[in-house]
């Protein structure tokens, strides 16, 4: 079942995970004019991509904007498929921090990481670390428009993003002000029904995890839609504020 608020659309796409299966929730913000994908999947899993859309009653042809609320893998991985699929036709927006790592001129954080500690990783992350990096190297797109905290997307009854850094230097969250629907991102996934942040290990810096809570602790949010988890709309504003102020 596809979740739906006004003019946004949660998908559940399932993909291979490191050999083991999930499920993704990329999100769609649609009108009459505009087609967004929030985030792209994995790399060479478009076929599950382009079925989920197509069960939102979207057609894949229609898509004419992707935006990218970091560079992990998982959320870049599809874009040059995607690309490849509708040439010229789509233009791909991320926050400025980000661009370069999308662009490939700045090395992946996670990549970065396992790469300073290479020798201490067990064997099996070892011998997956050529095929992270081929992935990374294999995804890197152009950035068409940056963005930054505070900027509108004048469609869809407005869109506004949110630079909420943590997870990486320059991930943001998307909130759809016509049904006070927040797009999260990685910012925050929802674990055996509960919202949380990101796990500690998934995040580059949990100090500004903490700091975006508060931002977003700002926002009169009805529904999120989580990257990792899906639907929270137990009372999100008051977990929110719980996140924001644990110690």
């Amino acid at each position: 079942m596809v979740e739906t608020t006004r003019f946004v659309k949660m998908l559940n796409v399932p993909v291979n995970m490191l050999g083991k299966p999930g499920i993704i929730h990329p999100t769609l913000i649609v009108d009459d004019e505009t087609v967004i994908l929030v985030d792209s999947g994995y790399p060479a899993q478009l076929a599950p991509l382009r079925e989920a859309i197509w069960q939102a009653g979207v057609p894949f042809e229609k898509l004419n904007k992707v935006i990218l609320t970091h560079h992990d893998i998982d959320h870049i991985g599809g874009l040059r498929e995607i690309l490849g699929e509708l040439p010229g036709r789509v233009r791909v927006l991320a926050h400025a921090e980000e661009k370069a790592y999308i662009e490939g001129s700045k090395h992946p954080l996670k990549l970065a990481k396992m790469e300073a500690n290479l020798d201490a990783l067990p064997e099996a992350m070892k011998s997956f670390y050529p095929t992270f990096k081929r992935a990374f190297e294999n995804a890197t797109v152009p950035v068409d428009e940056t963005l930054v905290d505070g900027d509108e997307i004048p469609c869809c009854g407005g869109i506004r993003v949110i630079f909420t850094p943590g997870h990486t230097l320059g991930h943001i969250s998307l909130y759809a002000r016509a049904s006070k629907t927040l797009i999260a991102g990685d910012a925050l996934c929802v674990e055996d029904g509960t919202l949380n942040i990101a796990p500690a290990a998934n995040n580059y810096d949990p100090d500004l995890c903490k700091q975006s809570m508060k931002t977003l602790a700002n926002y009169d949010i009805e529904t999120v839609f989580c990257y990792h988890g899906g639907l929270y709309h137990e009372r999100p504003n008051q977990r929110i504020a719980a996140l924001a102020n644990e110690v």
